[in-house]
C-alpha cells in the first residue's frame, strides 16, 4: 500500500528525501565555495625579483652555516692556545673572536678562497696582582700565537688583521 503526502502544491507528490544526488551536489557546493575563499584570499605569487632574493638569503644562511661548523674548532684551539699563555686561566673573558681570511695581509671576513684563516680576538684576564689587565688582542693562525699584549706592540700588523 503506497502512501502519498499531498501538501501545498495541490495533490502533488512532495519530495522531502535527502537522496545521494542532492548530498552530493550541496557538498560539492560548499567546497567549491571554500575552494574559491581559499583561493582568492592566498597570497599573490612572489616575483622573480623576490624569488631571487629569498634564494640569496637561503644561500647566504647556507654558507654562514658551514663557516661557523669549520670555524669553531679553529676559534676553539685559538682560544686554548690563549689560555696557556695565562697566569689564571679561569679568569678568561674572550670578546669579539672572529676568523678572518688572510692573503698577505688583505683580510677579509667569511671569504674562505681569499686565504689563509686567522684567528683575531681579544681576551681579559686576571693579572699576578688578581685585577684585570683589560681586553688585550690575540692573533692565531697557521698553528701559531702572537699572545695577548704582543699583537698590541705591532699595531699595523693587528690592524691589518683583525680590523
Amino acid at each position: 500500500m503506497e502512501q502519498t503526502v499531498e501538501g501545498r502544491t495541490g495533490g502533488q507528490l512532495a519530495d522531502n528525501s535527502f537522496s545521494p544526488l542532492k548530498i552530493a551536489a550541496a557538498l560539492a557546493a560548499f567546497f567549491g565555495l571554500i575552494g574559491v575563499s581559499i583561493y582568492w584570499s592566498r597570497d599573490p605569487e612572489p616575483t622573480a625579483i623576490e624569488k631571487q632574493a629569498e634564494q640569496e638569503r637561503i644561500m647566504q644562511a647556507d654558507i654562514a652555516y658551514r663557516l661557523a661548523q669549520e670555524e669553531a674548532p679553529l676559534i676553539a684551539r685559538a682560544k686554548a692556545s690563549v689560555l696557556r699563555t695565562l697566569r689564571d686561566p679561569g679568569s678568561a673573558e674572550f670578546g669579539r673572536v672572529s676568523v678572518r681570511y688572510c692573503r698577505e695581509l688583505d683580510c677579509k671576513e667569511g671569504e674562505p678562497a681569499h686565504g689563509t684563516p686567522m684567528v683575531c680576538g681579544g681576551v681579559n684576564a686576571k693579572s699576578g696582582f688578581g685585577g684585570y689587565t683589560g681586553f688585550k688582542v690575540f692573533i692565531y693562525g697557521n698553528g701559531k700565537l702572537i699572545p695577548p699584549g704582543v699583537a698590541e706592540e705591532h699595531p699595523l700588523l693587528a690592524a691589518k688583521i683583525c680590523l
